[in-house]
């Protein structure tokens, strides 16, 4: 399996997050390739790619805060709550002052309804199929986090808004909801992906210009930049027992961290070992790198 390691592409609009990953594939075959957080196909921005071993670091990067900016029409609102669909409602468009007043009441952990037009499974099938059935969907409420929810420019109809939030947060609800507050309703017309986690804008590579040689980010450079990760160099007379399995406790590392949670393992020449989630001084492996290694 290739050891692999993460690539920050840049999706244009009118692509899914799965075809974005062609060229990707293309120039890596044979490797286990998967994205960290489906963007729409409508949208644009940063789609961060892990490849080989690296796609275990999924839930991680998935779970990244993600940040956006959209352009929320207000006064219309769509099937989908976004450009492509049919308008199904049209009311008044409010005034800034309105618009924000209401803000701050989606900052923080709120409960958000996905949209109806979407990949979430009901009864085992994704809604939108669903949906495009024209069959009632009932989707289940989810707790998600805004950290950020900001004004940026108003245009009327048009807001142009800043999102940062937990993964699995639907924007397109977050238009929707935020419109109803000011009783009005809405779309996401535009919407961008500026950055998953410390990936950005400024480091995403168009498809058409990928070289896996200069894109593919190693292990060694990324996972130290994974939120809430520590890093802990390894003794070397222990480094090749990670690759047979072998347990691993505060006693095999120098200078171990102080916290539990997830550290990446390094030699002392820099080579990253393994991914580990420490408890109480012992260590439960969620990545190994045996090539990193042995020999």
């Amino acid at each position: 399996m290739h050891s692999g390691g993460l690539i920050v592409l840049w999706k244009s609009a009118g692509k899914t997050s799965f075809e974005a990953l062609s060229p990707v594939k293309r120039q890596l075959p044979g490797a286990k390739v998967g994205h960290a957080g489906t963007l729409d196909k409508f949208a644009t921005g940063v789609l961060v790619v892990l490849v080989g071993r690296m796609t275990r670091l999924m839930a991680r990067l998935q779970h990244a805060i993600k940040t956006y900016e959209a352009v929320f029409r207000f006064g219309t609102e769509t099937e989908t709550l976004d450009p492509e669909g049919a308008v199904v409602r049209e009311r008044s468009v409010p005034d800034r002052r309105t618009i924000e007043s209401r803000l701050p009441g989606f900052k923080g952990q709120i409960t958000q309804y996905p949209p109806a037009f979407s990949a979430v499974h009901v009864d085992g099938e994704r809604a939108y199929r669903r949906a495009r059935r024209g069959e009632t969907v009932r989707m289940h409420s989810r707790e998600v986090r805004i950290e950020e929810l900001s004004l940026l420019e108003w245009d009327p109809p048009d807001a142009r808004v800043r999102v940062m939030c937990s993964g699995g947060t639907y924007v397109r609800s977050l238009a929707r909801d935020l419109a109803e507050a000011c009783d009005s309703c809405a779309y996401v017309r535009e919407l961008t992906r500026t950055a998953v986690g410390p990936f950005g804008q400024g480091e995403a590579v168009d498809p058409r210009e990928l070289d896996p040689e200069v894109h593919l980010i190693p292990p060694e450079q990324f996972v130290r930049r994974l939120p809430g990760v520590n890093c802990a160099v390894i003794k070397m007379e222990q480094a090749g027992r990670i690759a047979n399995g072998a347990p691993l406790t505060d006693d095999r590392i120098h200078d171990p961290p102080r916290e539990d949670g997830l550290v990446a393992v390094y030699t002392r020449n820099g080579s990253f070992v393994a991914l580990a989630d420490r408890r109480n001084g012992y260590y439960e492996y969620q990545v190994v790198v045996p090539e990193a290694v042995s020999g």
